[in-house]
């Protein structure tokens, strides 16, 4: 199912112009990554939280829509976390200030590099949407 959303992503970039290049190949090897990684992601919950939070990361840094890309990572993630046996679940609500201001604070920390936030959140959601 990912695949197929990649697979949308780069038809729809295919049919656009200019930007669409770099972003086509950085889809390619985000779903090279996703296939490799999704293996090892089987044998650990903290796998699968690492996982998770770069996948999303990496989709939001790709942005490869000019609308839609919120809803469409949201929708990645989500699968991702199915494909590793988890549940989907939510990162934050919109409505909620602070949680999407920590959210993008997490977001900007893993541009950086840093992804301990953004797993904190993930690992978070995925406890969450388990019940415990």
């Amino acid at each position: 199912m990912i695949q197929y959303i990649v697979l949308l992503c780069l038809a729809y970039i295919n049919g656009k112009i200019a930007w669409k290049a770099a972003r086509r190949e950085h889809l390619r090897q985000f779903e090279d990554n996703l296939k490799f990684r999704m293996t090892a992601a089987q044998n650990s919950f903290e796998q699968r939280v690492e996982l998770i939070a770069e996948a999303h990361h990496r989709f939001v840094w790709i942005h490869p829509f000019v609308n839609g890309n919120g809803r469409t990572t949201r929708l990645v993630t989500d699968l991702i976390a199915l494909k590793c046996g988890e549940a989907p679940f939510t990162l934050y609500v919109r409505e909620v200030g602070e949680l999407r201001s920590k959210y993008i604070q997490a977001i900007r920390q893993a541009d950086r590099g840093d992804f301990t936030e953004l797993r904190t959140m993930v690992r978070g959601g995925l406890l969450r949407s388990r019940g415990t």
